[in-house]
Order: structure tokens, then C-alpha cells, then sequence
């Protein structure tokens, strides 16, 4: 895998309006010390949700925790100093490549990205006037859409590519496959949601 190649193949589907530009990493530095503060208890708060949620914690061993929130805090970090270079993006799709390996769902990860944006919005609201409180978490919320899109898109190619090569089929033939195997979960979920509607339009 080039994740080079992979991270622009997916920037390529990404707006640029919301991609964080230096001045954004500028802002982010500006406030480096203060979302510093935030790392302790944004990490224990984070891995309490986690292991306190029972779809959730039983894919992770209790041993696994340390590491766990140890991997978390070196990204937070990083993240904090608001240097959204190429290195940094690369970074991002390689997380998930990791996901696959762990078996970190999207739907888990996209959600604790949420719980963490929730997390820092109420404590930047505290710490800071609101109209700067506001543009941090603007920027935020780009860094959000773009690291949770590079993830995303690099666990569905790795999970694609996985099987692939495990199959031995020719790309074509596979996506072939996998369009006719598609279209046939399509037609079954519209007859459900048909389903529900009916049933739906009947108890009213």
C-alpha cells in the first residue's frame, strides 16, 4: 500500500473549503497550551465512554487500555500543534489501516469523534471569549471532517484491497461481484423500508 498515493486519491473527493489551511494551524498553535490542558482528562473521558459502553468494550481487552490511551494521547498531541502538513494527512489514512487490524468499526469511530468535539466544545466555551472559542472549534471541526473521511475511505480500500489479493480474482470480475451482490442488497432494503412504511401508515 502507498499511502502517499492513497491519501491524494482521497483528498481528491475531499472540498478544500474544509480542508485546514495554515491559518487554521496558526490558530490551533495560538491556543496549543491551552487544548493541552484538555489531554488527560479528554483521554480518561474517552476510554470511560468507551469501556463503559457494552457493544463497545467488548472488543477491547482490558490490557489493551494502557496502549490504547497511549496511541490517543501521542495523536492528540500531534494534533494540537497544528501541523497539517502531507506527513500528517498520511498519518490519518494509516489510522485506518490500523482500524481494520483492531476491528474499529467506522460507526465506533465516528461516534467517539463525536463524544471528543462535544468534549472540547464545552471546555473552549468555558476557557475562551466566545467569538474565538467559536473559530477554534471551527477549525476543529475541519480537522474532524477531513481525518474522519481519510480514515474512513482508507478502511473500505484496505478492507477492499485485503480481499483482493486473498481472493486472487481479477479487480474487474471482483467488482462485478461485489456490484451484483449490491444490487441485491438494495432491492431487499427497499422492500423493508416499504415494509415498515406500510406497517407505519396502517398503526396511524
Amino acid at each position: 500500500m502507498n499511502l502517499s498515493a492513497l491519501t491524494q486519491e482521497i483528498f481528491k473527493s475531499i472540498p478544500q473549503a474544509i480542508v485546514p489551511d495554515q491559518q487554521d494551524g496558526l490558530l490551533i498553535k495560538k491556543h496549543n497550551h491551552l487544548l493541552m490542558t484538555y489531554e488527560s482528562a479528554l483521554v480518561t473521558g474517552f476510554y470511560d465512554a468507551v469501556y463503559g459502553d457494552d457493544n463497545l468494550k467488548d472488543s477491547l481487552s482490558a490490557e489493551e487500555r494502557k496502549a490504547r490511551e497511549q496511541t490517543l494521547r501521542q495523536w492528540y498531541q500531534v494534533s494540537m500543534m497544528g501541523n497539517f502538513d502531507d506527513h500528517y494527512w498520511q498519518w490519518q489514512t494509516f489510522v485506518g489501516v490500523v482500524h481494520v487490524k483492531h476491528k474499529i468499526s467506522n460507526a465506533a469511530m465516528l461516534g467517539m469523534w463525536g463524544w471528543m468535539m462535544s468534549f472540547l466544545q464545552e471546555r473552549l466555551l468555558q476557557d475562551l471569549e466566545t467569538a474565538e472559542a467559536i473559530k477554534v472549534l471551527a477549525v476543529l471541526q475541519k480537522l474532524q471532517a477531513v481525518v474522519s473521511s481519510l480514515t474512513v475511505e482508507s478502511f473500505i480500500t484496505t478492507q477492499k484491497n485485503a480481499i483482493h489479493m486473498a481472493s486472487g480474482l481479477n479487480g474487474a470480475i471482483l467488482e462485478r461481484l461485489i456490484s451484483t451482490e449490491i444490487d441485491q442488497m438494495l432491492i431487499k432494503a427497499r422492500e423493508e423500508l416499504m415494509g415498515a412504511e406500510s406497517s407505519q401508515q396502517m398503526a396511524a
